[in-house]
């Protein structure tokens, strides 16, 4: 089961229950974020009546957008940088790419947490329930995949997220580049100009190969909930301490 399959499955369990508090008037289209809590918005409020089972499906459905948010945040870097478009408002190409290749390691870094906190959540969904067991085994497998998933990516993002810079020599050559073209651009620009093709090309490869091989992992990260989460007819299945299997 690919990743895209999983959200499709969760989408389809999650929308009747939307539909039905659109329908009763107690969903609040109109969303506002809670700044307070620091969670991303969610459109069940409080207020709404939901069975146990309902109040499963969101918490699921909730920790699945988490997951796939973080990973369409990473296949946007690679849209911004298909191109360089600030040249003329004054944003000089090593800054954008530079910007963008640093978001894409913080957004990585989201993607690594999210993934860590959705195993441990299902885990404790289904530790009471006697026909998953042993659940416990599963989430340490499946957390130790995902930190050997990222392990090379993190170290390249440092331990921080502004202790270690993406450093390649062509951006570096870029910037000294663009700094040198200030001072004489009739000497430099034609330099500058094929070191900016030569760091985009080099910034944009690298987040579209990365992004290639987070794809195939999240497809096999999923895989790894798909007897535990679904019934073999594709419905959701809830944890017998919440509901009927």
């Amino acid at each position: 089961m690919g990743h895209e399959e999983f959200y499709t499955r969760i989408d389809a369990a999650i929308s009747p229950i939307l539909l039905r508090l659109f329908k009763s008037g107690e969903l609040n289209i109109k969303l506002k974020i809670d700044r307070s809590a620091g969670k991303i918005p969610w459109p069940i409020e409080s207020h709404c009546k939901l069975t146990r089972e309902e109040q499963y499906v969101q918490r699921l459905c909730s920790l699945t957008m988490e997951v796939i948010g973080s990973y369409e945040a990473l296949r946007g870097v690679e849209v911004y940088l298909s191109r360089l478009p600030f040249t003329r408002a004054g944003i000089v190409p090593s800054k954008y790419i530079r910007f963008q290749i640093e978001s894409f390691f913080n957004e990585m870094y989201i993607l690594y947490e999210r993934m860590k906190k959705f195993t441990v959540k299902i885990g404790r969904e289904f530790r009471k329930d006697p026909g998953a067991a042993p659940v416990d085994e599963r989430v340490k497998y499946v957390l130790g995949e995902i930190n050997r998933i990222f392990e090379s990516l993190l170290q390249l993002r440092g331990k921080h997220v502004h202790e270690e810079r993406y450093d390649d020599a062509e951006l570096n050559r870029l910037e000294v580049l663009e700094m040198l073209a200030k001072k004489d651009r009739n000497t430099f620009e034609p330099h500058m100009r094929r070191a900016t093709r030569a760091a985009h090309a080099n910034a944009l490869k690298f987040v579209k190969d990365t992004n290639a091989g987070l794809s195939a992992r999240l497809d096999r990260f999923f895989e790894h909930f798909e007897g535990l989460l679904f019934k073999k007819d594709g419905s959701i299945r809830i944890p017998s301490n919440i509901g009927a299997a």
